[in-house]
């Protein structure tokens, strides 16, 4: 069981901020029912998001765990599943029907030998949708214009289709969708009145976005991050003429490297 007392005091300290707190769970499919029905328990009753990574592997589907949390009455848009690999449509049905929303990371889930995930059978099952990276230790970058374009070309690969699943589709799953899924504050990937002063804008005169044809194909299969020509989050300007405005990056990477130095040291794997 983690460590409820201590959860319990974090979430009585944590400042209202753009970084909200959830709970990351091993889940059904990595802990015994009696922890992590208590875990999700606790997490609800303090108001907390859950996330856990379930159905990946053959293996892991075949233990039928969406099924027991729909049994149970335990799936809910506060649940936030990753992967799903491998599982059945009955089992991506019972999922969208608790309303538990769905992120996948499809390089990870390749690399790590989950299988190929397809994103349109995902879809058509009427799944909340997200896009993540799962971690930088397996998918060595964080690149989501990458992440989108694999997403979008599985899914068009898997049907055997061109846009099969649209470009807006996708754009809108690591955007507006992606937010709402995981229960990001309103307005979170939107420009609306009274929202968050929140922009992205991408240069469509690069070598690499001027050839392609209109903004959904550009941004989910032509974009890359050094085409991101300026960032303001919530009114603050992060990044201006593609150079970032309140990060030392030397500084940023020489903490990096002490902390990885750290780590591996406590764990006795230096170099």
């Amino acid at each position: 069981m983690m460590d409820l007392p201590h959860l319990q005091a974090l979430a009585a300290r944590w400042g209202r901020d753009r970084v909200e707190l959830g709970v990351a769970l091993r889940g059904p499919d990595r802990s015994v029912r009696a922890v992590w029905e208590e875990e999700i328990a606790a997490a609800r009753r303090l108001g907390l998001s859950v996330t856990f990574h379930m159905g990946g592997s053959r293996d892991a589907a075949g233990q039928g765990n969406v099924g027991v949390l729909s049994g149970a009455g335990l799936l809910g848009p506060d649940l936030h599943v990753v992967h799903m690999t491998s599982a059945s449509e009955d089992d991506l049905r019972l999922l969208a029907e608790g309303g538990a929303p769905l992120v996948i990371s499809p390089w990870t889930e390749m690399e790590v030998g989950y299988g190929v995930p397809d994103p349109g059978k995902m879809a058509v099952a009427g799944l909340k949708m997200g896009l993540s990276v799962d971690n930088t230790v397996l998918a060595g970058q964080v690149n989501m214009f990458e992440v989108m374009r694999l997403a979008a070309d599985l899914a068009d690969g898997f049907a055997e289709e061109r846009q099969a699943l649209s470009d807006a589709t996708v754009f809108d799953w690591a955007a507006r969708a992606g937010a709402e899924a995981i229960g990001a504050p309103e307005g979170t990937g939107t420009l609306a009145e009274g929202g968050p002063a929140d922009l992205i804008a991408v240069d469509m005169e690069s070598l690499g976005t001027r050839p392609a044809v209109g903004a959904g194909f550009a941004l989910t299969h032509a974009a890359e991050p050094q085409d991101v020509s300026f960032v303001m989050i919530d009114g603050v300007i992060h990044k201006r003429d593609g150079e970032l405005t309140r990060v030392d990056l030397d500084d940023l990477l020489s903490r990096a490297d002490a902390m990885i130095g750290a780590l591996q040291s406590a764990a006795g794997t230096e170099g």
